[in-house]
């Protein structure tokens, strides 16, 4: 081929060397065998642009697309065209025929079965669509609706009161314009879309009662069962018998946390504005961290996401992670990192530019504790 996609080979000795072999064997084999090949059915749609099946990202599905994948797999030709806006740590890679994460040979018998014995079709790539008014599952009751319109539910054996956050997309990260007075570091650029699922977070920070209840110890370092609970690592959070184990909750992503702390502002801080209403910090706290809910809420009802305490996230810290294709997906995550966890918000000790929506911290997850780290929970509903 001219485009020099394969090293050794033109495009017909790919076609004679291992596609008509593989054509051979799946005709021989649905000629004498009656139950179908392939056990599974990946979500059916009509446009392949760029789909799983799709590996050389010509906009159809074809025998070019089976030939391609071999030809990878096979010949240390070029990896298949990835699905839109998909990075590094995003799911259902281009090729990926049979949508089950993985690019092998049964992607390539999937799209041959597919164009002449008809099998399934291939796997589309992910839904860039949230889903709308997802169902909250038994073990949220109902608490009614909060100040600010929202759906708040009382998750029945810890107590804890979530507020549900509607799917929605933003524009995550800062620019100097936005967050003027402060300057914005430059791990939160590129300003981009995210689009996110509906989800419950907690109205307010974890606090040690709450804590308490759950894991049968509190380690804060500022004691009061209305205080967040503080001291703890992002690995004790998430090992066995753990407070996230115990509960079936979860830490936000950073896209839910700073998509939350937001609820629809575009500047420095959510709610009014005015950090000094909003939240505990370096120049009002007076060297201690607060009792929850004792600052206004923002536009979503949630309290103190600036300031107080931070908050861990589930994400690895990347300073570049923002210009990652997967930064924009549906519901990112930053799931490939070496050692450092991002915190978000702030705590009772930082400076207002530390405590701004968009700034973004990290910490290492597990050792030393610190007495203005907490978090909050969140609960999925995708």
């Amino acid at each position: 081929m001219s485009s020099g996609v394969f090293n050794k080979y033109d495009y017909c000795d790919v076609v004679a060397l291992i596609a008509m072999p593989l054509i051979a064997v799946l005709i021989f084999v649905f000629a004498f065998i009656d139950t179908p090949i392939l056990c599974a059915s990946p979500a059916s749609g009509d446009d392949y642009a760029s789909s799983g099946g799709d590996a050389n990202g010509d906009g159809a599905v074809d025998i070019g697309d089976a030939i391609y994948l071999l030809a990878h797999l096979f010949n240390g030709a070029d990896a298949p065209a990835p699905c839109p806006s998909v990075g590094i740590n995003c799911p259902n890679p281009g090729g990926d025929a049979n949508g089950d994460a993985v690019v092998d040979i049964a992607d390539s018998i999937w799209i041959l079965a597919y164009l002449f014995d008809n099998g399934p079709e291939p796997a589309a790539c992910p839904s860039m669509e949230p889903t709308e008014n997802p169902d909250v599952p038994a073990a949220f009751v109902s608490a009614g609706t909060n100040a600010q319109g929202y759906e708040e539910f009382l998750h029945q054996s810890t107590g804890i009161l979530f507020v549900k956050i509607p799917s929605g997309t933003f524009s995550m990260g800062a620019t100097a314009e936005l967050d003027a007075p402060f300057s914005p570091g430059v791990d939160e650029s590129p300003l981009h879309s995210v689009a996110l699922n509906a989800f419950l977070i907690a109205k307010t920070e974890i606090t040690q009662q709450q804590y308490a209840s759950v894991v049968g110890s509190n380690p804060s370092a500022h004691v009061g069962d209305d205080l967040p609970v503080e001291q703890v690592t992002w690995n004790t959070l998430h090992e066995l018998a753990g407070f996230l184990d115990l509960t079936g909750l979860s830490l936000p992503t950073e896209a839910q946390w700073e998509y939350a702390c937001r609820g629809g502002t575009m500047g420095p801080f959510g709610g009014t504005g005015v950090l000094d209403e909003m939240g505990a910090y370096q120049e009002n706290s007076k060297g201690e961290t607060s009792q929850v809910a004792q600052f206004n809420p923002n536009g979503f009802g949630l309290h103190d996401m600036h300031g107080n305490v931070w908050e861990w996230v589930e994400d690895y810290y990347s300073a570049d992670f923002y210009g990652d294709p997967c930064a924009s997906d549906l519901d990112p995550l930053n799931g490939s990192g070496v050692l450092e966890r991002v915190v978000r918000g702030g705590g009772y000790n930082s400076g207002a530019t530390t405590c701004r929506s968009a700034n973004r911290y990290f910490l290492i997850p597990l050792g030393l504790t610190n007495d203005s780290v907490g978090f909050r929970a969140v609960y999925p509903l995708d």
